[in-house]
């Protein structure tokens, strides 16, 4: 008789974070923590680390999408002379790999600090002595860059892949198969009768292949969803 234990997998952690400094965890006036994330470079799921709510919806956002490789977060600082000709370090919040091989390194300011501390021009220092090896180019990321409904939604794309169910995934991915015209999420919920489970099933594709949402909409049962190819 098998012991019905021998089909559960060992628990394994997460691998850590690769960051070069961890934030404080004893300010009182900003968000520090991680988050688990299973990227395409990752053999496992691993931690990264943020240190405000702007970094965690950029992280969000970043883990959303189908071109990101790898996000290192806090990677090695950069050098570089200032506009006084002083040599200092810039560590920016994350580097990213594209699938395409292209290296981004990304710098995450509320708007308030990039004006009052000019970092716009600091920033164009530090690109400038930037080695190639590091990255191709530099982004500055924002809250005017960040739309809050898209973040909520890869947020809830985070979640929910968690806990892949690739039943639901094979169910929902016959029903889009002989979809032909735009058809709401809960259309599709209710054809596939999995309830919550096709719900999960259909945010799943439309951020890994086969649907396509509007824009800036919240991703809901009242959505509009059409064949990726097709909208």
């Amino acid at each position: 008789m098998n012991d019905e234990n021998d089909n559960l997998k060992p628990f394994l952690p997460p691998l850590p974070s690769r960051a070069s400094r961890f934030p404080s965890l004893r300010t009182k006036i900003s968000l520090h923590g991680s988050m688990v994330m299973h990227l395409p470079a990752d053999a496992h799921p691993r931690c990264r680390v943020f240190e405000s709510n702007l970094e965690k919806g950029t992280l969000y956002l970043l883990g959303a999408r189908r071109d990101v490789h790898d996000v290192w977060d806090q990677p090695p600082g950069v050098k570089f002379l200032d506009a006084h000709g002083k040599m200092r370090e810039h560590t920016f919040d994350f580097r990213v790999e594209l699938t395409s091989g292209e290296c981004v390194a990304i710098a995450v300011k509320p708007w308030a600090r990039v004006v009052k501390t000019d970092f716009q021009t600091e920033l164009a220092y530090v690109q400038a002595m930037m080695p190639l090896a590091f990255a191709n180019r530099v982004i500055l990321v924002t809250e005017r860059n960040l739309d809050k409904i898209e973040v909520r939604n890869a947020a809830m794309f985070h979640e929910f892949r968690q806990h892949e169910d690739a039943e639901a995934a094979a169910r929902i991915g016959t029903i889009i198969e002989g979809m032909s015209a735009p058809t709401l999420i809960k259309d599709l919920v209710a054809k596939s009768g999995l309830g919550a489970r096709g719900f999960r099933a259909v945010v799943m594709a439309i951020y890994r292949g086969g649907l396509v949402a509007k824009r800036r909409a919240e991703i809901n049962y009242g959505a509009l969803v059409s064949v990726e190819g097709n909208a």
